[in-house]
């Protein structure tokens, strides 16, 4: 997470940092989803999402972000982050 930075910024530190690195080794074989936030005082923030399967290729990119205006707030979204959403929602279902 990221303060008056970038959501961008944020996946490039997980990246350069590499803090999903010894997952596999632990002997998880799930979907890996990094996820960046950034957020600045005037409540405003972006998001990215990337999915990558165990062996670490990407599956899917999304972007969101939230922009505060005078009037009201506004989201743009990324119709592809909707299936991505819909996949953890029913992966919970089944966990439970």
């Amino acid at each position: 997470m990221k303060v008056n930075g970038s959501a961008k910024s944020a996946i490039n530190q997980i990246h350069k940092r590499k803090y999903y690195h010894n997952l596999k080794d632990k002997g998880y074989k799930g979907n890996v989803l990094l996820v960046g936030i950034n957020c600045n005082k005037n409540k405003e923030y972006s998001c990215i999402i990337e999915e990558y399967d165990s062996d670490l290729n990407l599956l899917s990119f999304s972007e969101s972000i939230n922009e505060k205006s005078k009037s009201e707030n506004k989201r743009k979204k990324n119709t592809e982050s909707e299936g991505i959403f819909k996949r953890l929602r029913s992966r919970k279902k089944l966990i439970k």
